[in-house]
């Protein structure tokens, strides 16, 4: 059973609902390995995707077969993680200043290898502990950016 009602889907757009809320997205790539999608309602600046490795490819479906399913759910992933933070913006504003202290204390003319795996740790440790979802590593730069805006 999906966790999302499909309402339409194109090759560009889509609109689901979920826990009683019209959700709609904007698909930036669909192709038979990849799908990118960009949540614009009700929250936005959020985006997500998934790709099949190229060894894979003939053993799974392709994303332009399965009528928007794999779309519709990145796009609830999305809502799921844009809820979360704007029902935590307070706790996380806390938080994303003190991950910016401890990347301060690091701030030098030139980095070494041991200093750049400190920063990785030190961002993975700031998604790890305050997000009860895994983060992929190409959305945590709009989720900062987010989480700084607050700020402003």
């Amino acid at each position: 059973m999906r966790s999302f009602k499909l309402i339409s889907y194109n090759k560009k757009y889509l609109k689901i609902i979920v826990e009683g809320v019209e959700v709609e997205g904007a698909i930036l790539t669909l192709n038979d390995r990849n799908i990118d999608i960009e949540i614009v309602k009700p929250y936005q600046d959020l985006s997500g995707g998934r790709s099949i490795p190229y060894f894979a490819i003939q053993h799974i479906s392709k994303y332009t077969d399965d009528n928007g399913y794999s779309a519709g759910y990145i796009l609830k992933e999305l809502y799921q993680l844009g809820k979360f933070i704007e029902l935590n913006k307070v706790k996380l504003k806390q938080k994303y200043f003190q991950y910016k202290q401890e990347l301060g204390k690091l701030q030098k003319e030139s980095c070494n290898d041991e200093d750049i795996d400190t920063i990785y740790k030190i961002e993975d440790d700031f998604f790890n502990n305050n997000f009860p979802m895994v983060i992929p590593i190409n959305t945590r730069k709009e989720i900062l950016e987010k989480i700084k805006d607050y700020y402003n």
